[in-house]
């Protein structure tokens, strides 16, 4: 009760006071502030004054970091026909190429900047930059794959659906 605060917030600790937030004192020295603030290192200056005007200052310095994983949304399920290969191919007499993009039931946006995405067969693990996997006769029936969705920050998250893989039928 003998002292005054004021607080003041700096943003990306650039020098400028941004704003006046919410800083709850109830367990000073402690301090609990709430609020959204931007990825990056802010810093709090918290000055105290007492009833014959003497001051003193604390700064506290924080950081927000983007932790949270983006979750993609897969569609439920693809089915595909598999194509005749050309003569000599290594995939054998048939096959097809499906793409990430055909497993994403819509786009997600990250705080952490650019969304990407990968897709591998279940099981296989998380291969960054693989936007496309080819199937054959091999693979006729139900395939399950993975769709995985990373951020800037490294964060990954995923979802899992399937491919219907179907012979072409003949004429």
């Amino acid at each position: 009760d003998d002292y005054t605060f004021t607080v003041s917030l700096d943003l990306h600790a650039d020098g400028q006071a941004d704003e006046t937030p919410y800083l709850d004192l109830a367990l000073f020295p402690e301090v609990l502030l709430t609020g959204r603030y931007p990825l990056g290192t802010h810093q709090l200056q918290l000055t105290a004054t007492d009833w014959c005007g003497n001051q003193t200052e604390l700064s506290y310095s924080f950081t927000v970091v983007d932790r949270r994983a983006p979750r993609p949304v897969c569609i439920n399920g693809l089915t595909v026909e598999l194509e005749p290969a050309a003569p000599g191919d290594s995939l054998g007499p048939a096959g097809v190429l499906i793409f990430v993009d055909n497993f994403l039931a819509s786009s997600i946006s990250d705080c952490s900047g650019e969304v990407n995405y990968s897709i591998n067969l279940l099981g296989e693990g998380f291969t960054p930059g693989q936007d496309g996997l080819v199937l054959t006769c091999a693979d006729l029936g139900t395939v399950v794959v993975e769709v995985y969705a990373w951020d800037d920050a490294g964060n990954r998250g995923s979802c899992e659906t399937y491919v219907l893989v179907q012979d072409r039928e003949q004429p």
